[in-house]
């Protein structure tokens, strides 16, 4: 299902700007006393239209594993989910008098617009997450119980700045994977099943709880730590991340390629794994930032003239 991530993705988006259509422009009719607001067909499209976003946003929730109750933002998505549902029955049908059927149409479009936020932001706080009085405490020392776990809650664009004034860069995504492909034994490791169920065992584990410590996973072959098992990390190229069911579009010039023999199929379900990171780096805005997203730094390795 994850090689069909943009299209759902897509339908849920659509779904979503429907939905608040539908309900603004139903709720603008009641209140002026138009009865064909109320009339069949408009109740059942607007059924359908429902039951289509609440399953597009169920198989995102399966393919990112991202879960309410678990991340933070989710759950608010979810507790003002109920509270919009609450307020549009009370505007559409359930308000005694115009004054309260309005008053809650308009508290209705509100939340709404909330959510909205909340779901661009990938943060539980919505449009008030730029504000950092809100989120932020007066001192940047982490604490002794955090002092040696990842960095995260970091934009694309901050985690390049950081790079950048370190005289490094993020990895790029084929860099990232190529070495990321490595056991503590193979140099590419990813015809090992064993390895792969590994790989797929650290990406099922809960969110939930603290993180693990910075080294705390043997190194691969290159020497390198906590690719997997720790936390996702941004890669310079994450704007250009795509996804496709179609194997032609892989060799496009617009898309990015996949390095050397190792070309990645979308159909072939060893590549599970490399699918989910795609996805997760998809769902990712520049300015978006997670509490399991990070990032580390690279730099070119110049050998002699």
């Amino acid at each position: 299902m994850i090689e069909f991530y943009p299209q759902i993705k897509s339908v849920h988006i659509a779904a979503v700007m429907l939905s608040g259509l539908l309900f603004l422009i139903r709720g603008a009719a009641v209140n002026a006393g138009m009865t064909w607001a109320m009339a069949a067909p408009l109740r059942y499209l607007s059924y359908l239209i429902d039951t289509t976003l609440l399953t597009a946003a169920l198989m995102l929730a399966t393919v990112l594993h991202q879960y309410p109750f678990v991340h933070a933002w989710l759950t608010v998505k979810v507790v003002l989910l109920a509270i919009y549902i609450v307020l549009g029955t009370f505007a559409l049908k359930r308000g005694s008098t115009r004054k309260i059927r309005v008053l809650c149409w308009l508290a209705a479009l509100l939340v709404y617009g909330f959510i909205i936020t909340v779901a661009r932001a990938h943060h539980p706080a919505g449009l008030f997450a730029a504000i950092p009085d809100l989120l932020r405490t007066s001192t940047l020392d982490p604490g002794q119980e955090n002092r040696h776990r990842p960095v995260v809650h970091v934009s694309w664009f901050a985690a390049t700045a950081y790079c950048e004034a370190q005289g490094a860069r993020l990895p790029r995504w084929h860099e990232w994977e190529y070495v990321a492909a490595a056991s503590d034994r193979q140099r590419d490791a990813r015809n090992d099943p064993a390895w792969r169920q590994q790989i797929l065992n650290w990406y099922s584990r809960s969110g939930r709880g603290p993180l693990p410590d910075v080294g705390g996973t043997a190194a691969n072959a290159y020497g390198i730590q906590d690719l997997h098992g720790v936390i996702w990390e941004w890669v310079e190229d994450a704007g250009g991340m795509l996804v496709s069911s179609d194997n032609r579009e892989q060799s496009s010039a617009d898309v990015m390629r996949f390095c050397g023999e190792g070309a990645l199929t979308l159909e072939q379900k060893e590549n599970y794994a490399t699918l989910m990171r795609i996805a997760m780096l998809s769902s990712m805005k520049a300015r978006y930032t997670s509490a399991t997203m990070g990032f580390r730094c690279a730099s070119e390795v110049r050998t002699g003239s």
